[in-house]
């Protein structure tokens, strides 16, 4: 199973970390973890190449975390509504494949 956590603080997204399989299918041939891989790589690239935020990236196997660091960012309210839009996708892609995605938010 795919664990997708969000963390906030002071109810606005700070951090998100994926960690797991989906296992849905085959190794390679599984479509919710390409859905949630490509999903991450929009985000990771939205926040740091378009928005131009500071984040925190740290890649793993298997495992990806990305921290918001960038509080006073003119634009650290679009990276904060960008985090909140990638849980809204995961947790839709947790519904229509149940039991392949574990979305959890914590509030720090």
């Amino acid at each position: 199973m795919i664990t997708v956590r969000f963390d906030r603080v002071g109810g606005k997204a700070r951090r998100v970390s994926v960690s797991g399989h989906a296992e849905y299918s085959g190794c390679g041939q599984d479509p919710v973890c390409a859905g949630v891989s490509s999903a991450v790589q929009m985000v990771v690239n939205g926040l740091v190449e378009v928005l131009k935020l500071k984040c925190g990236v740290r890649k793993g196997e298997n495992e990806v975390e990305v921290l918001l660091e960038d509080s006073r960012s003119e634009n650290t309210r679009a990276g904060e509504m960008f985090l909140e839009a990638f849980r809204l996708h995961m947790e839709l892609l947790a519904e229509k494949y149940e039991g392949t995605i574990n979305v959890i938010v914590t509030e720090g």
